[in-house]
């Protein structure tokens, strides 16, 4: 089997973790991703949290490709956000992606 030569090559037949916790501050995103790590890869480990946490897994099939939407936030973290999804498709169990806002994860 042939090494995938891009990231879009790396894509094919991923699942992808999105973790949003909105009222959480920034300094706690590192904590989360942690814990949501440990839980991908541990099947006795339990997440407790005392705010609001949305976990969604996105399945990026052969052929298709991911359309990832954020309105409303600043530039800067929109490329936080673009690498943390190119961390995810190349390491999908150790790099969920974590963020304090919403967003959309869509198979185009």
């Amino acid at each position: 089997m042939s090494k995938p030569r891009t990231i879009l090559d790396q894509m094919l037949n991923s699942t992808i973790t999105f973790v949003m916790a909105p009222s959480i501050p920034k300094a706690e995103l590192p904590a989360l991703r942690n814990y949501m790590t440990k839980v991908s890869t541990d099947p006795d480990y339990l997440v407790v949290t005392n705010y609001d946490v949305q976990v969604v897994r996105a399945y990026v099939p052969a052929g298709r490709r991911l359309l990832v939407t954020a309105p409303g936030i600043p530039a800067k973290e929109t490329k936080d956000l673009r690498k943390q999804v190119k961390r995810a498709l190349i390491n999908p169990e150790k790099w969920p992606v974590v963020v304090n806002y919403g967003l959309v994860a869509t198979v185009i």
